[in-house]
């Protein structure tokens, strides 16, 4: 595949991709990369498991096989260790081997045998019975020894003299016994060979059958085994073994796990174990503990790396989407919080620092010109509140000139200053050329106020100014000050007999600028204060053009407008006591630069 093949396959795989979002690309490569490989790894793991249990089980088969031979070799060992403890004694092989005149002679030596306590031990070992066979015809047959020729006719016999073999071990079953005895026998023959005696002598050893097949059921085996001569079932431990029924023969053995051939069992030559119908599911059960732990890093594992995966790369980038933006009060909303040192939270980092900027770009250029344009609004509105006593300030200023002139040429000082220091307070009130005013003119303004108003109260009004020189060309709303003076002679004064004071105090208070304007007049009630305090933190325009008193509302719309939230305002007022009006200002934003 040439290089400009291969470069269109990754692009159209590449724009394939495009079309899914992150959550899909990461599901999708976690699926073929991690999900896929651990279910392979399973179904290995699984099979490795269940052919393990199978290897398993046909390893405890075959030591099942192996214990049952050797449980029969040993029935067998103990019936040749009888035999050749017989063919060693010297008082045995003589009672066999002399010619007796008479049966009286015999049954003496009989019995001094029988009751030899070494014969005792061998013909009563564990569950056996001893029979010796000889060919002496001087011997007459009973108890632990009989005569060849009664038994001649038998095919146990008549296999054991044909046989080249140098003994006989047969499982086999004997019908013609009485109906009281065990039918199915377990026997060993083998040739007596004595040093003192040249008769034909053999050794009969029957092996209880019952106590052989509950000996193999005891062996506590989990599967079924069957003891076979050929399809011949001799022995099984399922406790099928009734001694007095023929051996069953199955020609062919369902399900068989293992068998073993044994060449040295007489005509035992098979040992079969049958399997259990297991399935697959009932390895894995057995192994469910190990299931479980495989379950666990196949599914839960990858499960919750994935759900970390998400949280860390996908969380955060809807995170850092959901902001983009997004704005509150007119600014753009930051990441809360950005966590790692990835390149995702590098992203976050520098959105936010980009955020931080652009939010001060808008605070300086967009929100200073609205606040500038909504200052100008409030105050072009009041110039037009200003109009409401209809006067022409043309005409008012003339003809207050004209007065001034008239009382000077008649000698009046008195009024024509009266009318010096209104037409100065009417110049502020309609000259709106800037909004904002030095201290130090505000208070030129209180002053001519006072005096007008000295004049009409006399000396019921006292005031007192002070103005520290650095506040002096601090930058103050028109009027604001003028405004609270004129509310204290105004509501405060009219309704007093006694003297009145008014104390005016401009001084610096750490970074802050504070005006104070003091009153010793009638004072307002609680509710009073608090709604003029609550009116001063949500003041709207509309609220000035529909009341029937503007000024106070007027004064603070306007230090709202140029201040924003960058001020406070307080009063504190007792009814007959007086009242306190204060306003805070930062430096920085009293400075006669700003």
């Amino acid at each position: 595949m040439s290089g400009g093949d291969r470069n269109r396959i990754l692009n159209r795989i590449e724009k394939i991709l495009n079309r899914f979002n992150l959550r899909e690309k990461i599901i999708g490569l976690f699926l073929v990369c991690v999900v896929i490989p651990l279910i392979l790894f399973d179904v290995i793991i699984i099979n490795r498991i269940v052919d393990e249990e199978r290897a398993e089980e046909l390893y405890n088969a075959q030591k099942m096989t192996e214990t049952v031979e050797n449980y029969f070799d040993d029935i067998l060992k103990d019936c040749q260790a009888i035999s050749a403890s017989i063919s060693q004694n010297y008082k045995i092989g003589e009672a066999l081997g002399t010619a007796y005149e008479n049966g009286f002679d015999y049954y003496d030596k009989y019995h001094q045998m029988s009751e030899n306590n070494f014969f005792q031990t061998l013909v009563r070992y564990d569950s056996t019975a001893v029979k010796l066979y000889t060919s002496n015809d001087t011997v007459v047959g009973g108890g632990y020894v009989g005569r060849i020729d009664s038994v001649e006719d038998t095919t146990w016999y008549k296999n054991f003299k044909n046989s080249d073999a140098p003994f006989t071990f047969v499982c086999g079953y004997d019908d013609s016994r009485a109906s009281t005895e065990s039918k199915r026998r377990v026997y060993y023959l083998s040739n007596l060979k004595f040093k003192n005696n040249n008769y034909e002598n053999f050794i009969r050893v029957d092996v209880d059958y019952g106590s052989v097949s509950r000996g193999l059921e005891h062996m506590g085996f989990n599967k079924t085994i069957y003891v076979c001569d050929g399809d011949t079932i001799l022995f099984s431990n399922q406790g099928n073994n009734s001694k007095g029924i023929p051996f069953e023969e199955e020609m062919t053995f369902k399900d068989v796990e293992y068998i073993s051939y044994p060449t040295n069992l007489g005509n035992i030559n098979r040992i079969v174990v049958l399997s259990e119908d297991k399935k697959t599911y009932d390895y894995l059960y057995d192994n469910r503990y190990l299931m479980l732990i495989v379950l666990a890093v196949s599914v839960l594992l990858p499960m919750l790396l994935l759900r970390i995966i998400d949280h860390s790369i996908v969380h955060r980038i809807e995170e850092l989407n959901n902001v983009f933006g997004k704005q509150v009060n007119d600014e753009l909303v930051p990441v809360e919080d950005p966590d790692g040192s990835d390149e995702i939270a590098n992203l976050m980092v520098n959105y936010n620092r980009m955020v931080e900027e652009v939010n001060q770009l808008i605070k300086i250029v967009y929100k200073d010109k609205l606040r500038e344009q909504e200052a100008n609004i409030a105050r072009k509105n009041a110039e037009l509140l200003a109009l409401h006593s209809q006067i022409n300030p043309h005409f008012m200023f003339n003809a207050l000139e004209s007065i001034r002139m008239h009382s000077v040429i008649k000698g009046e000082d008195e009024t024509a200053e009266m009318v010096e220091k209104l037409a100065l307070m009417e110049r502020q009130y309609v000259d709106w050329g800037s909004d904002m005013i030095q201290v130090s003119q505000e208070m030129s303004s209180v002053e001519a106020y006072l005096l007008l108003q000295k004049y009409r109260f006399g000396d019921k009004l006292m005031y007192e100014l002070d103005v520290d020189e650095e506040c002096a060309s601090r930058l103050v709303p028109k009027l604001t000050i003028v405004t609270f003076v004129e509310n204290a002679c105004v509501h405060g004064m009219e309704n007093k007999t006694r003297e009145c004071w008014v104390f005016v105090r401009v001084y610096t208070k750490g970074n802050d600028m504070v005006i104070e304007v003091e009153d010793t007049g009638t004072g307002m009630d609680e509710e009073q204060v608090a709604k003029i305090v609550e009116k001063s933190k949500t003041i709207e325009l509309d609220d000035i053009k529909n009341a029937s008193h503007v000024g106070i509302l007027n004064a603070l719309l306007r230090l709202k407008m140029t201040m924003g939230d960058n001020y406070e305002f307080d009063i504190e007022s007792e009814e007959g006591i007086g009242t306190i009006i204060q306003i805070r200002i930062p430096i920085r934003q009293g400075k006669e630069e700003a």
